[in-house]
């Protein structure tokens, strides 16, 4: 499932404006382009940008500069090419010479749209420029000589899944964010496994020497079977609260608790003397996570609702919630 990105915008602007959605989305790609190019830098003018948001000096002796130029619009209708024209005409007034202009659109440009960027957008510029009152003399023959690019949707869906940090920032509410709980959650878990495999081996060691486990190397136990749920049981709580997310996050989501269970299977059978029925509940709480992630491949072909994916997931929490009850704490609010 793709992100409308020119929606989540919408969603996400002050009050739904659409006037703060646009300054929303030029603030997105200057923070975006600024990760790559550090000289990129965004312009406010007084009355207008004066035909430009963002500009890259590429030379600063010569004055030549690429220009970024964002337009919040739904489409390149009649009246938007016009708008368009204007910024277009307005970036070459200025003492730099714009070289390259690149327009920063929301939406997927048409086969007819792209023609007219790329091959009319010239000649209505220096149509445009000719009434112009701000344009001097040399308009007309910068135009000419510009390079014109684009950076549309997918080139900006692409950036925000590269820069997670950013899309929390700007989106907070799309299911970027639960993306980005994901990952640092991956890269978390490396570190976790390193760790994890030290103590496993400790208590491995002790339990060949000695099948039954005193109450020090016990409660040890207990406390390293009892750490890392608490992120697994929010990042699900998520999970279930967001109906856009599709079969194959949960899975996702479902595959880091199965791991995390079978991690702890070793500290659970270490524990068994101490809280008897510890190491069945993380057995079965492996098991319904297994089922989760089935449950999750089923639905994204549609042969279920996402109630009883519902349901397995709250499955998977509740058993978590009784474990830490076994364990002695108190259950996650």
């Amino acid at each position: 499932m793709g992100i409308d990105i020119y929606q989540a915008i919408l969603e996400h602007a002050p009050n739904g404006a659409y006037t703060s959605a646009g300054d929303l989305h030029e603030a997105i790609w200057i923070d975006l382009l600024r990760r790559s190019d550090p000289k990129v830098h965004n312009v406010r003018v007084t009355r207008g940008d004066g035909g430009l948001d963002g500009v890259g000096f590429q030379d600063p002796v010569t004055g030549e500069a690429r220009v970024y130029q964002a337009e919040f619009f739904p489409d390149l209708s009649d009246a938007h090419k016009k708008a368009v024209t204007e910024a277009f005409v307005r970036a070459h007034c200025h003492p730099f010479t714009c070289t390259s202009w690149v327009l920063l659109f929301p939406r997927q440009l048409s086969h007819a749209e792209l023609g007219w960027l790329m091959g009319d957008l010239k000649a209505d510029a220096i149509a445009f420029a000719a009434t112009f009152k701000g344009a001097h003399a040399q308009v007309q023959q910068r135009i000419q000589a510009c390079a014109i690019e684009y950076r549309d949707s997918s080139d900006l869906v692409d950036l925000l899944t590269s820069h997670l940090d950013l899309a929390a920032k700007h989106l907070p509410k799309s299911h970027l964010v639960l993306s980005a709980e994901l990952q640092k959650e991956r890269e978390g878990r490396a570190h976790d496994r390193a760790e994890l495999a030290r103590n496993l081996q400790v208590l491995r060691d002790e339990a060949i020497r000695s099948h039954q486990a005193d109450s020090r190397r016990a409660k040890a136990a207990l406390s390293i079977l009892n750490q890392g749920w608490a992120n697994l049981t929010g990042t699900l709580k998520l999970a279930l609260v967001d109906s856009r997310l599709t079969g194959a996050q949960i899975h996702d989501v479902a595959g880091l608790v199965e791991e995390h269970a079978t991690s702890r299977a070793i500290h659970a059978y270490s524990c068994e003397g101490l809280v008897p029925g510890i190491s069945e509940l993380v057995a079965e709480i492996n098991y319904q996570a297994r089922l989760l992630k089935q449950v999750s491949v089923i639905k994204d072909i549609g042969m279920s609702d996402a109630e009883g994916e519902a349901v397995v997931a709250q499955r998977v929490i509740d058993k978590i919630q009784e474990l830490q009850r076994l364990i002695g704490l108190d259950p996650l609010p």
